[in-house]
């Protein structure tokens, strides 16, 4: 119920209700009754001025007062004629209180519809509030299910594999393992330490050295990345049609390494650092090979500078490069004659690592280094005694980073997430894979994994797809 505080006219109204309006002269109800204002319904007074008396010739009856002589307020009197100024007069008071009771039923229902207006409007934000809060916990509690599986998955969606609080700490640390793979592997802070936790003590006894073809001989060893994910390591040996050998990210110079070059003419003349990293047997085998021209991308001159400099690793020296790929000439710089007859190259700025990629066109021979990886490294391990293969490595990171390289088979959808955002310039890198996937090869030999032999293009557009197709 709406309050209702009676106004200045409900307060008249009671009074005049109450207590009746004042009594008029002798005669006035007779008049009033032949009129038909009075008698059955309304107010009736005496003659004499009194309210409601009984019986008598001067008695009337109260409000609907039915005893002798008052019959529903009939007087007993005769009718006597009012004067002209009672008559003007009747109407006045006797309309008065019904005209006041229906001005304030008026008011009490003007009074009353702001009160409902307001009433309604705080039922409904009682109700949005309800409504609102009820929301609110649904939400919760199914955020809770989601992360935690504290409930299960709603029916109208699929049941995925794993939960989704694995698939997030899943893609954290496979983010963290895709920095860790595009970063420097060597600290030019810490070269010598850095250096003899990369590679094995006794590369003769686990290298495993082969030819994919008669012209190219790859030298495969164990090797650890941060010393902790077993990715290993690769250097290839090319031979060009003018008898002269191009190496790639060569590997430990080891007698079998040496014996190998023999084999294949021992005219080594292009020795290559593939990128930014895989540069630590440069001096070695500039040493070994004088009259060979390096070649290397730009910042790995002073790189190296800068780690022999502060001394204490041997295996860098301060041999200069002939040879310096740059974002600005990399169109322009060219090799050697008769380098150039059998290779096309591409100097790939985009990439984190700025990787040299080669194309040996007589074989159809994709050389690279980090570019692509092809994962576990089974070859470059396997000369590795079990007990000790196992041992080493990084444990759960290293589980991780090369479950992120994906089984064959399966998209490899991390491998492109991390190449399309862990980019140093995408627009460069998706530039320099198209014109690398135009290329006609069938082998790709990467530093990183296994040879990809006979599907080697294939794979590498699947992995590139993103930068081939554009991303969708």
């Amino acid at each position: 119920m709406i309050p209702h505080t009676p106004g200045p006219r409900s307060l008249v109204t009671a009074f005049v209700m109450r207590t009746g309006p004042p009594p008029l002269r002798p005669g006035h109800w007779s008049r009033c009754r032949l009129h038909g204002c009075g008698g059955a319904r309304g107010w009736s007074w005496a003659t004499t001025g009194r309210r409601g008396g009984g019986g008598g010739d001067g008695g009337g009856g109260g409000i609907g007062d039915r005893r002798p002589g008052g019959e529903r307020g009939a007087s007993s009197s005769s009718p006597v004629s009012l004067s002209s100024s009672m008559r003007r007069r009747r109407p006045l008071l006797l309309g008065v209180p019904r005209a006041l009771c229906v001005i304030d039923s008026a008011a009490f229902a003007i009074n009353s519809v702001p009160a409902a207006a307001a009433a309604g409007v705080a039922r409904q934000q009682k109700q949005l509030s309800r409504q609102l809060q009820q929301q609110q916990k649904q939400h919760r509690r199914f955020t809770l299910s989601r992360h935690f599986q504290l409930e299960p998955h709603r029916p109208s969606r699929p049941r995925r594999k794993h939960s989704s609080r694995v698939v997030v700490l899943f893609g954290v640390a496979l983010a963290a393992a895709a920095a860790a793979a595009t970063t420097p592997l060597v600290s030019s802070s810490t070269p010598a330490t850095m250096s003899a936790e990369l590679i094995p003590s006794n590369p003769a006894d686990v290298m495993v050295i082969r030819n994919v073809t008669p012209n190219v001989a790859t030298f495969s060893v164990p090797f650890l990345r941060f010393g902790k994910i077993k990715i290993g390591g690769r250097g290839t040996v090319v031979k060009l049609s003018s008898g002269a050998l191009a190496v790639f990210s060569p590997t430990a110079l080891t007698d079998d390494v040496k014996a190998k070059v023999a084999e294949m003419g021992g005219q080594v003349a292009y020795i290559v650092a593939l990128d930014f990293e895989h540069h630590i047997f440069i001096s070695e085998w500039s040493k070994a090979y004088p009259g060979a021209k390096l070649v290397g991308v730009e910042g790995l001159q002073e790189k190296r500078d800068k780690a022999a400099a502060a001394g204490g690793d041997a295996k860098i020296g301060t041999e200069r490069f002939d040879v310096v790929f740059t974002k600005a000439n990399k169109r322009e710089t060219r090799i050697g004659a008769d380098f150039d007859v059998d290779f096309d190259y591409e100097y790939v700025d985009g990439h984190p690592n700025l990787e040299l990629v080669f194309l040996y066109r007589p074989d159809r021979v994709l050389v690279e280094a980090d570019l692509l990886f092809n994962l576990p490294a089974t070859e470059q391990y396997s000369r590795v005694p079990e007990a000790e293969r196992n041992k080493s490595g990084g444990g759960l990171v290293e589980r991780i980073f090369l479950g992120a390289q994906g089984k064959k088979g399966e998209e490899p959808t991390w491998v492109r997430r991390a190449n399309w955002y862990l980019s140093k310039d995408r627009a460069s890198l998706t530039e320099s894979v198209k014109r690398i996937a135009a290329w006609d090869f069938d082998t790709v030999v990467p530093c990183h994994g296994d040879t990809l032999e006979g599907d080697g293009k294939e794979v590498f557009v699947n992995v590139f797809k993103w930068h081939i197709e554009g991303k969708k």
